[in-house]
């Protein structure tokens, strides 16, 4: 069964706005050392030396500004566009992981966490996969154990009323396997 495209851009509005921020902040730091890489020397030239120097350096700057900006301005816009989509990328997985934790974490052991084939952090879910199979697994251990404490605890009343079984059992032992059933018990009514 194929999952379908996600319709929400906005996922988690927290978590994209925060990684968007980090991309758009890096990105304008990259745009203000660049400029200071190609102004610096015009800006240098337009200080010192003769005016025939001085004019070509204002004329490098003037060139500059009508073709660097722009095409400045349009690098940032493409790289934010592709900033935000990167961040729903994420976002999408992240979301999904967090509700189906959630539901774990309420004792429900039937999920498997799927993703879409192009999502990112698809190593964390089939992690977290193998994580609830063996969660299942000592679920199914302590409902064996569960079992065995219970058939023993009934066979031990049984024969103890009828005070005619060869079973002689410690009644501290006893009262230990009891707690030990009843924790057991407590234990597995948190997973369904």
């Amino acid at each position: 069964m194929g999952l379908r495209m996600r319709k929400k851009f906005i996922i988690d509005w927290k978590f994209q706005a925060k990684y968007f921020l980090y991309s758009i902040t890096l990105l304008l730091s990259y745009t203000v050392l660049f400029a200071a890489i190609l102004f610096i020397p015009p800006i240098l030239g337009l200080s010192g030396g003769d005016l025939p120097e001085r004019t070509e350096a204002a004329r490098a700057m003037l060139n500059l500004h009508q073709s660097v900006w722009p095409a400045i301005g349009l690098v940032i816009l493409i790289l934010s566009a592709i900033s935000f989509f990167l961040t729903h990328k994420i976002a999408g997985p992240v979301y999904r992981i967090k509700k189906e934790i959630a539901k774990i974490s309420a004792g429900d052991l039937g999920i498997t966490i799927k993703l879409r084939k192009r999502d990112d952090l698809r190593d964390l879910a089939e992690s977290l996969n193998q994580l609830v199979d063996e969660m299942r697994l000592l679920k199914g251990t302590l409902q064996d154990n569960h079992q065995f404490m219970a058939e023993f605890v009934e066979e031990y009343n049984k024969q103890a009323e009828n005070e005619q079984g060869s079973l002689k059992i410690d009644d501290q032992l006893y009262r230990k396997l009891l707690t030990c059933k009843e924790k057991t018990i407590i234990t597995l009514d948190k997973f369904s």
